[in-house]
């Protein structure tokens, strides 16, 4: 067999490979017995029919053709091993010279992974921060769960500081309503801060049934821009009032917690905000030291079935989002005004960088010979299979290949983070 490689443009090669009539013949011998057990050959049984008869009966190009595809896939994949190429997709095959008594040649097109040269990525240094836990974020907790186990008693008489209301309200701009302006049966906590400052102060006093009149200005950082810091007006007619009834925060209110008294309490949220706070540290550590040496290093031309199949995946990933919130995609598409293909564009430059990122830890893996083995896979298996011992299909799912492979690279990629975390810390 012989073969040539040529490299194209934007991480492409082309593989030229000739088979002589030789190297041909056992192909066109499995392809003519294939043929010969689908189609009749008077006097023979199916599969048996000789390769002189059955030439005269189809014709030689027939069989050829059939061979050819079979001679072009096996020897494909024989180039790809034999040259150890990091291909990707399938590749694009075009018969060049096909014919009886003489050599077959084709020519295969295929994306390959780009070329890396990394940055010196065992310099790199990253400063952890201090964890600490502020005091006004376990109050904060701590007003959530008496929130929670907040009393409420519907009353007949103006609204207070400290009331929760329901509300009929209409937003204009300019006399027209805004989008999403509208809001029947909404509910409004006075003594907590609106998105729109100053709203709570207009509606205290308001009783069940009282409407009112006022402007006020939008926040100059509302994510709306055409109405960011512009004057809107409302219209908000009060439908209920309810007093709110807290619990004291006491021993009483942590034991109805599950906790001995409030102190331990307040030590459990805080540990549980340490835990969040060092989770997030490690996060940030993690995603600045990739970012550092995906910005540091260079790459070949990211092929575009590697671009366009990440930014489809990141596209799925927010469609799972939205739909798992009870939300229609295509009507949340309808709101933000963009079509799918559009989100799709606006991913391609997030899908580049994790993209690279993908490939930095690759590379960096072969570069330390950091590998996983099969016992690592097993044991993780393991861990999986007992999380969801009562789910036979996740069961069947997780010892397939292919998530042994995913599990694999997962893996793999925790190892090699570990590794660049302990390079950044010394």
């Amino acid at each position: 067999m012989k073969t040539n490689i040529q490299k194209l443009p934007k991480s492409q090669i082309e593989i030229e490979v000739e088979l002589s009539q030789e190297e041909m013949q056992p192909f066109l011998e499995k392809a003519a017995q294939e043929i010969s057990k689908e189609k009749k050959i008077n006097g023979f049984r199916p599969g048996n029919a000789p390769f002189k008869i059955l030439k005269e009966q189809i014709g030689e190009m027939a069989i050829h053709e059939r061979a050819a595809e079979k001679a072009a896939q096996k020897s494909y994949v024989e180039v790809i091993k034999k040259e150890n190429l990091e291909v990707i997709g399938q590749p694009e095959i075009e018969i060049l010279k096909l014919a009886p008594e003489n050599p077959f040649i084709f020519k295969a097109r295929i994306s390959v992974l780009p070329e890396i040269k990394l940055s010196n990525y065992r310099k790199i240094k990253i400063k952890k921060r201090k964890i600490e836990v502020k005091e006004q974020e376990v109050d904060q907790i701590l007003h959530d769960l008496q929130k929670m186990q907040t009393k409420e008693k519907l009353v007949r008489r103006p609204a207070g500081c400290h009331d929760k209301i329901i509300v009929d309200m209409e937003i204009s701009h300019d006399k027209v309503p805004i989008e999403g302006g509208k809001a029947l049966g909404h509910t409004i906590y006075l003594d907590e801060p609106y998105y729109i400052p100053g709203l709570s102060d207009q509606l205290i006093g308001l009783s069940s049934g009282q409407t009112k009149e006022f402007s006020l200005p939008f926040p100059k950082e509302h994510y709306q821009k055409n109405l960011a810091g512009k004057m809107a007006d409302f219209k908000i007619t009060v439908k209920e009032v309810f007093e709110l009834e807290h619990p004291v925060l006491d021993d009483e209110f942590a034991k109805s917690l599950g906790q001995k008294n409030f102190f331990d309490l307040k030590n459990l949220i805080r540990n549980n905000l340490k835990q969040e706070h060092e989770q997030k540290e490690k996060e940030r550590l993690e995603i600045e030291i990739l970012e550092k040496i995906v910005e540091d290093s260079r790459f070949g031309d990211l092929p575009e079935i590697l671009i366009n199949a990440e930014a489809h995946k990141m596209v799925h990933e927010l469609e799972d989002s939205i739909t798992s919130r009870g939300i229609e995609f295509d009507a949340y598409l309808g709101k933000i005004g963009k079509t799918r293909d559009q989100i799709l564009l606006d991913f391609a430059p997030q899908a580049v960088k994790r993209i690279k990122t993908a490939l930095v830890i690759s590379e960096i893996a072969k570069v330390e010979n950091i590998k996983v083995d099969e016992k690592e896979i097993d044991n993780e298996i393991e861990k999986v299979l007992e999380i969801y011992k009562d789910n036979s299909e996740i069961h069947e799912r997780i010892k397939s290949e292919e998530s042994r492979q995913y599990l694999k690279n997962v893996l793999r990629n925790r190892k090699v983070i570990e590794f660049l975390k302990k390079c950044a810390a010394e």
